[in-house]
């Protein structure tokens, strides 16, 4: 879309003095494009309107024509060309001027304006009103420097006939040009008897000229100012260029024409220059207005492009714009007074012509292991606008937009880039570069080298704890040579070399020890296994040990003591305190009357496994002696338990049945509302056992008449299953029974108390981010006791607890939300769910999570040789530190006063300061002055407040460690500054990480820190 500017408003020009209505109106107008640019040498289309009575009022009066738009986008025209102009009756009023403008010189009428003709400045019109708006006229009337008559002002208007029959109905009707001598006494003319009372004095009040008889002349909110200098006054326009100020008068005697000099043209660009002047003396008048012309054509005028730029005598700059690139101008100065307008000498200057831009290649910094910054500064977009800016590079010289590039905008001025995506170890080479219409242009060229990766640091623990199935290793970090290690662990095999594509264990990395237990094994086998780690630069093995894992043996096991002896049953059992490696596939225990039996003669049969059991040994004869051996068998051989024997008792006939002999197992909470109990009947009373079981109830000694299982019949062990208990912390009896046909018995009383910890527990993991983690947990079995918190709890070590980070969601059961926030990016870390109840705290499954890595430059990162703890504004800078101490060291010269400070900021110049004027070696600020770590050698001690950020930023994430950290902020001539871990050290503030002061003789390591 095009737009049109008004450059003035419509005109009334008088076609003479003889204050007849004008035959026209003068109008003019700029015409720009949306983006302010000139349209210019075009022919563009107006549709003329004069309205009636209002901006939506009646036309009266419609025109249309077809300008074409000159070198400075202006169109001139004189409206009235049609007829029906001269029937406009002006007195009518108020008048309205409408423009209609299709740029593209068509009928498509899109730019719409309406502006209110403010006054018609005709003399017919004046005569009538008595009072008119001033109008913007060249040459307006004369009015004296002084409030006076106008006698004495012959000569001011000659040759002039007013014929206007309504300016003839006035006492000046009939004045002639002979009659200008005699103006305020013209015989026969006077109305009255006075001679003078037509006499009119002017006065000036801000934008308004009185006549003293009444009436005035109001000056449009356009003029600027109004001057009287000699005998002339002078009106100043708000127009651009404001070349044409009216003036009224004469000029004093002997005035003449200003003389100006056109000194020199300078700053000449494609579209613009700059033209120094001088007016040397202004002709004895008031130089109302000066500037320059120019032209393509010799000898500019002021009717071709001018730059006014003030009045008065002395030396201007006027600043030329809107010129054509490598085009020839020729221009000169001017001066207008009342005399007339002067020129200054000719001079001629050529614009420059159109290039493609000048650019220079900002140096290459923050170089990483797949990244780099650099930029440029274009200091010239070749005088045609910038279509792309940018940086490209590539692996061979002399990189162009066809290799790898990052777009920077549109803008001349310095810019920055990044490189990423690179190869670690690898030389690039790099250039700006900047595009127009004209072609592409490239600024010098740079070379870098991105950094190479460094393997960690690791060795193997020794093995330990070899049994048949599991082992005991672990390995330690002893440094990340600059790049985190991401995972660490072992990894076994039963060849030599093992390596992570074999059996493994891994867990989030990090420097230091660590120890897992390495499970699955087959017996009597030997293995080799490594410690490993992982960091960006790939996976390195520490040393290798072998180890042969215990050959499976028979099982080992003691037979329990023989209890509950009658004429025909007893009870005993097994302990199996080894299962030899391999798993028990029965046991139970065997019988006979002879010694050492075996499973070839009576036997039970009690399950698996290497857990302790219970017999019933059934079916002997009175006064027998038996013999008996608990026995277990693996996969290697049945073995036996120790021998016993006994003699099972004479039978006993009594008169009568006798009530059952009847004990109570061990009662055992299971489930929140169940349990297991049960018996041991060893006597019938001599009557068989119809029933047994377990009774249970809140009061005390439950019988039958309560809940109660039956849990089959005869004599010897049972086991039952207690249900229905419910609530928590509340106490339920059990007692086992026994009924025969005599009697019901119950064994001793037990109790169990309702309330489990939590069950079921899952831990949730919604979405990861590079500072957070969106988490949370179920828990669909509270143990039966309200769930009093819940939330998760998170680490940089496996299986956290409430101990560590942990976030609190309130009470209740059921799903929750949480946020995990303040991580760092890029980090691995374990997260468990948990709920707690009045039984105590359990986890759910543990999840490993890395948060995200987010664009450009964050905390934590390994970039530049160590850890990126600090970033300024521009997102661009900050600190490093190192990943670890660098080793212990004194502060050194104890006793001497060294100007330091605690400052953000201050570090480097603490460094240089204590290296200066401390002249012993292996101190603190020397080992970090002299450091050469990962390619860079520019570290330096940090401040305290820099070494307290780097534990408020990154501190929790493995860069500092339980210990104490040199300053390189002097707290006297015998103290520093340094940071402790630990509460209560002398002269320590308090906290984890606390601010204290020690004497300088101390060794404490050494964090160094760097810039980036």
């Amino acid at each position: 879309m095009k737009r049109i500017f008004t450059l003035f408003a419509a005109v009334l020009v008088a076609a003479s003095l003889s204050a007849q209505a004008p035959g026209k109106i003068s109008y003019q107008a700029v015409i720009r494009n949306s983006s302010g640019s000139l349209i210019t040498n075009q022919a563009v289309a107006l549709r003329i309107s004069i309205l009636q009575g209002s901006a939506d009022g009646l036309a009266v009066y419609s025109e249309t024509q077809t300008p074409v738009t000159n070198a400075n986008g202006l169109v001139t025209l004189e409206i009235g060309v049609q007829s029906g102009f001269d029937d406009i009756d002006w007195a009518n009023g108020p008048y309205f001027i409408k423009t209609e403008t299709d740029p593209e010189g068509g009928v498509d009428y899109t730019i719409t304006g309406t502006s209110q003709i403010l006054s018609v400045p005709y003399a017919i019109y004046a005569e009538k009103t008595g009072s008119v708006d001033y109008g913007m006229l060249i040459n307006k009337p004369f009015i004296p420097a002084q409030t006076s008559d106008l006698t004495n002002n012959s000569g001011f208007i000659t040759g002039y006939t007013e014929t206007d029959p309504v300016f003839g109905d006035s006492p000046a009707g009939t004045i002639t040009n002979d009659d200008i001598e005699n103006w305020n006494n013209k015989p026969g003319t006077m109305v009255d008897s006075s001679a003078v009372n037509e006499l009119q004095v002017l006065s000036i009040s801000r934008d308004t000229i009185y006549l003293s008889n009444g009436g005035f002349v109001k000056l449009p909110n356009y003029v600027t100012s109004v001057q009287i200098h000699n005998d002339s006054l002078y009106v100043t326009y708000q127009q651009d260029p404001p070349i044409n100020e009216g003036y009224i008068g004469r000029g004093a005697p002997g005035s003449m024409l200003a003389t100006v000099v056109t000194d020199s043209v300078s700053d000449i660009a494609y579209t613009t220059a700059r033209v120094d002047a001088n007016v040397t003396a202004n002709g004895g008048e008031f130089v109302m207005s000066r500037g320059i012309c120019l032209s393509t054509s010799v000898n500019p005028t002021l009717n071709n492009t001018c730059y006014a730029s003030g009045t008065g005598t002395g030396t201007y700059s006027a600043a030329v714009t809107g010129l054509n690139p490598n085009t020839t101008y020729f221009v000169r100065s001017f001066a207008s007074n009342a005399i007339g307008t002067s020129y200054g000498s000719e001079t001629s200057f050529t614009t420059l012509p159109q290039t493609t831009p000048t650019l220079t290649t900002h140096q290459v910094y923050n170089i990483s292991l797949t990244s780099a910054m650099s930029g440029g500064n274009i200091s010239d977009d070749g005088g045609l606008p910038l279509l792309e800016r940018g940086i490209c590079w590539s692996l061979s010289p002399a990189p162009t937009i066809a290799d790898s590039t990052d777009l920077q905008g549109t803008a001349t001025g310095s810019f920055n880039a990044l490189m990423d995506k690179l190869t670690s170890g690898t030389k690039y080479y790099v250039r700006a570069y900047a595009k127009n219409a004209l072609g592409t242009a490239y600024g010098n060229e740079l070379s870098f080298t991105t950094n190479a990766l460094s393997l960690a640091s690791i060795t193997t623990n020794a093995v330990s704890n070899i049994s048949y199935t599991t082992v005991t290793c672990g390995g330690t970090v002893t440094a990340d040579n600059g790049y985190p290690v991401s995972s660490r662990g072992i990894c076994w095999s039963t060849a030599t070399a093992p390596t992570t594509s074999n059996s493994k264990y891994s867990e989030a990395g990090s420097v230091g020890s660590y120890t897992a237990s390495v499970t699955g094994l087959t017996s009597s086998t030997t293995y080799y296994i490594r410690a490993f780690a992982v960091n960006e630069a790939g996976t390195v093995y520490g040393n290798e040990y072998s180890f042969t894992t215990l050959a499976n043996t028979a099982p080992v096991l003691t037979t329990k003591a023989i209890t509950g002896i009658s004429s025909n049953i007893a009870s005993s059992g097994g302990n199996i305190t080894s299962d030899g490696g391999s798993a028990i596939t029965a046991k139970g225990v065997c019988w006979s009357v002879n010694p050492a039996p075996t499973l070839s003669d009576n036997k039970t049969t009690d399950g698996t496994g290497s857990s302790s059991y219970n017999s019933n040994i059934t079916g002997l004869s009175p006064l027998s002696l038996y013999y008996v051996r608990a026995y277990a068998t693996n996969s290697v051989a049945t073995t036996y338990g120790n021998e016993l024997s006994f003699t099972s008792t004479d039978l006993v006939y009594p008169p009568s049945s006798t009530a059952p002999i009847v004990a109570t197992a061990s009662s055992v909470l299971i489930t929140s509302s169940t349990a297991s109990s049960g018996g041991y009947v060893s006597s019938d009373g001599g009557s068989a056992i119809l029933a047994r079981g377990v009774c249970w109830s809140t009061t005390l000694n439950p019988t039958l008449a309560n809940n109660h299982t039956t849990d089959g019949t005869g004599l010897g062990y049972f086991t039952s299953t207690v249900t229905g208990i419910t609530g928590c912390n509340t106490v339920h009896y059990i007692r086992a029974y026994a009924c025969n046909s005599t009697d019901t018995t119950y064994g001793p009383q037990n109790s169990v108390t309702t309330g489990n910890l939590p069950s079921g527990v899952t831990t949730i993991i919604t979405k990861t981010l590079p500072d957070s983690i969106i988490a949370g947990g179920n828990i669909p079995d509270d143990g039966g006791c309200s769930i009093t918190q819940k939330g998760v709890c998170w680490s940089l070590t496996a299986n956290p607890t409430t101990s560590n980070s942990k976030t609190t969601q309130g009470a209740g059961s059921g799903t929750f939300v949480s946020y995990i926030t303040g991580l760092l990016p890029n980090v691995t870390y374990y997260v468990r769910a948990y709920a707690t109840n009045s039984k105590g705290t359990v986890y759910g499954d543990q999840q490993v999570v890395t948060t995200a890595i987010p664009s450009g430059i964050y905390l934590g990162q390994s970039y530049a040789g160590g850890r990126v703890f600090y970033i300024d504004g521009t997102r661009e800078h900050g600190l490093i530190c190192t990943s670890v101490s660098i080793g212990n060291f004194v502060w050194g010269c104890n006793g001497t006063d060294i100007a330091t400070s605690i400052d953000f900021g201050s570090g480097e110049t603490n460094t240089t300061a204590i290296t200066a004027f401390c002249t012993e070696t292996n101190t603190a600020a020397k080992a970090c002055d002299t450091l050469n770590l990962n390619g860079y050698s520019d570290w330096y001690l940090p401040s305290l407040n820099e070494l307290n950020l780097v534990y408020n930023n990154i501190g929790k994430h493995g860069v500092i460690t339980n210990t104490n950290y040199w300053s390189s902020s002097q707290c006297g001539p015998g103290y520093a500054y340094y940071s402790a871990s630990g509460y209560g050290s002398c002269g320590c503030s308090g906290g984890w990480f606390s601010t204290c002061y020690g004497g300088k003789t101390n060794a404490f390591a050494v964090l160094a820190i760097r810039k980036f």
